[in-house]
């Protein structure tokens, strides 16, 4: 048997609770033709529970199609994206979170887009957002049908027109090395897709929605201690005005760049009014609400502006425009 057309990378910490069903759910989306041409990679990152051990079972029931990796320290979800691109056969990658749901038939979908794609362009599928209440709301992979250029591409991407996330996309493996994959605790998917569009600068809508995305309790957004935010933001920013410039399209998506990174200087602004009125040791939650409905506000202006919706603009405006207002929200 040649090697498969699509490897599926699964990276796992701690992952036990989620394990059973993930395994069902391969179960069903593989039938027996489908093992051939897809491979699984599960890649336990050191987890402290019998993640391990119900991989090594699951790994040695279905040696045919799937692989099996042990991490031995916990590195975060980059390094075993790395590891796993070294033993990946596919000609294509993918990626799952270990407590995602992909949704019916979405395997074959996706082999059947990869059988029909050129080999170089990267397919951007939709998804689905799954909240802690149980309840979704949909999330569309990118805006154009099809996008060609690596400027072009990377400013869809700072625009919001493209996600920027792992667990929407088919990439040719060809051409991809371990440096591409970001390995920073937060914001590496951003740094990862440019780094993959500087190799494969196409793009391809593929208009299903692949996968229901399981937004988790705990998550940058929802922790009430910010005091790491800002400068997380701000490294994340740095990091990509690097890639941008050492693959010089930096003057071309300069503009995009600019745009990107102002709801992060407006969440900063509205952060700094906030600690400055609430200094107590227990004082960080109006900050984080401060913060957040920065980062939404202006998102959202800049969102209702490029459409023309004039009512939900002026609306927004005093939102971003009035630090008063920000404090007064951090105070309720």
């Amino acid at each position: 048997m040649g090697d498969p057309l699509v490897s599926l990378v699964v990276p796992v910490h701690d992952g036990e609770a989620h394990l059973p069903r993930l395994f069902a759910m391969l179960g069903e989306q593989l039938d027996q033709e489908l093992r051939r041409v897809v491979e699984v990679v599960l890649v336990d990152d050191a987890s402290t529970d019998r993640s391990p051990a119900l991989i090594a079972r699951f790994g040695g029931d279905h040696a045919e199609w799937v692989q099996s990796i042990n991490l031995d320290q916990n590195s975060g979800v980059g390094v075993a994206r790395r590891t796993a691109l070294e033993v990946a056969r596919g000609t294509f990658l993918m990626w799952l979170d270990v407590d995602d749901e992909l949704h019916e038939g979405a395997l074959a979908r996706v082999v059947e887009a990869a059988r029909a794609s050129d080999g170089e362009t990267i397919l951007v599928f939709d998804f689905r957002y799954r909240l802690a209440d149980g309840s979704t709301r949909p999330g569309r992979g990118m805006e154009a049908a099809s996008t060609d250029g690596f400027a072009a591409a990377a400013g869809q991407l700072l625009r919001r027109e493209v996600s920027p996330y792992f667990w929407n996309k088919v990439v040719p493996r060809r051409g991809l090395v371990p440096e591409h994959f970001a390995t920073r605790r937060n914001g590496q998917d951003w740094l990862s897709m440019v780094s993959f569009l500087s190799v494969h600068p196409r793009l391809e809508r593929v208009p299903y929605t692949l996968v229901d995305y399981v937004q988790q309790q705990g998550t940058l957004s929802r922790k009430t201690d910010l005091l790491d935010y800002t400068s997380i933001r701000d490294g994340l920013a740095g990091q990509m005005r690097t890639l941008l410039q050492e693959h010089s399209v930096w003057e071309e998506c300069r503009d995009d760049f600019e745009r990107w990174y102002a709801p992060r200087i407006s969440a900063n602004s509205a952060l700094a009014s906030a600690r400055r009125d609430h200094r107590g040791p227990g004082d960080s939650l109006p900050a984080v609400r401060a913060n957040i409905f920065g980062l939404i506000s202006l998102s959202s202006l800049l969102k209702a502006v490029r459409r023309g919706d004039r009512v939900a603009a002026a609306a927004l405006l005093p939102l971003w425009v009035s630090p008063r207002l920000f404090r007064w929200i951090a105070r309720r």
